[in-house]
């Protein structure tokens, strides 16, 4: 494994949870591209010092395979007794909650929290405003907020290169609040910026959620404020989905391959029918940015707390999004 990162003033990580998104190898000895492992060694003036996991056996597994320095089963213990700065939340989405909560009364700097962060929009709120009264800034890691083409096209789009929104239709596999929560939270950061605020989506129609299925694969149509969108559930397929485009009046983006393949889409003349404009003329976006998102949450946790900066901001745009899931999730009456 290459070497930490060493400053006169590095801020000391742990992560809570030993699974594959924290690092863990699989039996191949293989690890995910995307793992909080590999962010806390490329992120300057961090230092990965210890991980928790109620499974002991993995937790030194983990620590062994990483050459971390500390081991622990009890995240509090851990807060106090490593001396935490950054504290990366990778337990199962159920305790996320919890996990934060105890490392706040431990007395951490940061709070960096795997999506769907708490999975309910109660839950996130009461994070929130512990660590607002803590001073302590929030980032959750719903990770195309953090990846650079992500971040280009919600840029491109609120500057209106798009012209006005008119259509997003979106395709997942899944669950509502696992792989479903990220296609919503991508759904706002494109269009926030891009519709007036003081809208909100209204739902139009939607696959029945049902009261003993708490997190359904549900497809849903939406309009807000002339913009119709449309996310599909692939429910029973034999392979991952992860899709989105958005259809402006000059233009359209279309986000592949779960995101990393991004193309904008512009209007040209075709001889064949001289008297339309069709979408023929591609830009392609550099390709496969998303695996640096991981180091670039990290180091937007970093920053916040270096510049003792607690507002948490994109961690709050993810309480607007697991407000509308839990929406979605409610049974009709």
């Amino acid at each position: 494994m290459p070497a930490a990162h060493t400053s006169s003033s590095i801020l000391r990580v742990a992560i809570a949870g030993c699974g594959r998104v924290a690092g863990a190898p699989d039996e191949g000895g293989k690890v995910l591209a995307t793992n909080h492992s590999i962010a806390a060694r490329e992120c300057s003036n961090v230092a990965l010092v210890a991980a928790s996991d109620r499974d002991a056996s993995r937790t030194k597994r983990f620590c062994d395979y990483w050459g971390i320095p500390a081991a622990y089963q009890d995240v509090a213990l851990m807060c106090r007794d490593a001396r935490v700065d950054l504290l990366v939340v990778a337990t199962p989405p159920e305790t996320h909650e919890a996990v934060c909560l105890q490392g706040l009364a431990a007395g951490v700097r940061g709070l960096l929290c795997e999506k769907p962060f708490t999975g309910t929009h109660d839950g996130a709120l009461r994070i929130l405003n512990a660590a607002k009264a803590a001073r302590v800034p929030v980032v959750a890691n719903f990770m195309r907020r953090w990846d650079s083409s992500h971040q280009a096209v919600a840029a491109r789009i609120a500057g209106g290169e798009l012209g006005e929104l008119r259509a997003v239709q979106a395709v997942y596999t899944g669950t509502l609040r696992g792989n479903g929560a990220h296609l919503f939270d991508t759904l706002g950061m494109m269009v926030d910026a891009a519709l007036p605020p003081a809208s909100k989506w209204s739902v139009l129609a939607r696959t029945n959620p049902t009261s003993t299925w708490v997190d359904p694969p549900l497809s849903v149509t939406m309009l807000r404020d002339g913009c119709v969108a449309q996310a599909i559930a692939l429910a029973g397929a034999a392979y991952f989905a992860y899709e989105m485009q958005l259809f402006g009046t000059k233009g359209r983006v279309r986000l592949l391959r779960s995101g990393n393949d991004i193309r904008f889409d512009w209007p040209a003349r075709n001889d064949s029918y001289p008297d339309h404009l069709h979408l023929e003329r591609v830009e392609r976006l550099p390709r496969d940015t998303l695996p640096q998102s991981f180091s670039r949450a990290l180091a937007g946790l970093r920053d916040a707390v270096l510049a003792n900066d607690a507002t948490s901001k994109i961690a709050h745009e993810h309480v607007r999004t697991l407000a509308l899931i839990d929406e979605l999730a409610t049974p009709p009456r």
